[in-house]
């Protein structure tokens, strides 16, 4: 018989044992053998496997909340689907980046997830010797390192697929305006 509840951590795991084969697909269904589709993959993939690998030796409390079988799967399974949207449009659209471009989005990623996975481990550790605010090591110079660090790698893993320009500002439909106002005044002042 099924289970009738599952933790969010399971639901979590579940989408990021998916990544690989999913990016992979997509790969496959587009035709898409580039570097940049296999960039991609790497980055998400390893960001997925090392995700795997921390919440088997030191797992994240919160996420052992149950949370019955229709409720994890529509409200943590399914909107955790949309990051599959960057590796669609990479691979879909067969986007060609700079190489400098890609030793960008390496360095970000790089450096999310060294602040990610150590401060979780120094979190892990460090409550389980006590409790309390921790104020040393990465916790010294920011509250949130770990936070700091998964913004970081969703950042790279957004500038990998290109289109971080104008989704990073608000959009609406005065501000489209502004835009495209600026845009030809712009072209104009070049003739």
């Amino acid at each position: 018989m099924f289970a009738q509840t599952l933790s969010v951590g399971t639901w979590i795991n579940l989408h990021k044992a998916l990544v690989i084969p999913i990016v992979l697909a997509m790969m496959l269904a587009y035709g898409n053998w580039s570097v940049e589709a296999f960039v991609y993959l790497a980055l998400h993939g390893t960001y997925s496997l090392l995700w795997l690998v921390k919440q088997t030796l030191y797992p994240d409390r919160k996420f052992e909340e149950q949370q019955p079988l229709w409720i994890g799967f529509l409200y943590v399974f399914v909107p955790l689907a949309g990051y599959f949207l960057a590796p669609f449009l990479l691979i879909s659209r067969h986007l060609v980046l700079a190489p400098a471009y890609i030793a960008l989005v390496l360095f970000i990623y790089i450096a999310g997830i060294f602040l990610h996975y150590v401060s979780d481990a120094q979190k892990y550790f460090t409550l389980q010797a006590r409790k309390g605010l921790i104020t040393d090591g990465l916790f010294a110079r920011t509250r949130n390192p770990n936070y700091l660090g998964e913004i970081l790698i969703y950042l790279a893993l957004t500038c990998a697929r290109r289109t971080l320009r104008w989704r990073v500002i608000p959009s609406s439909p005065r501000i489209r305006r502004g835009r495209a106002c600026c845009c030809r005044a712009f072209k104009e002042s070049r003739n």
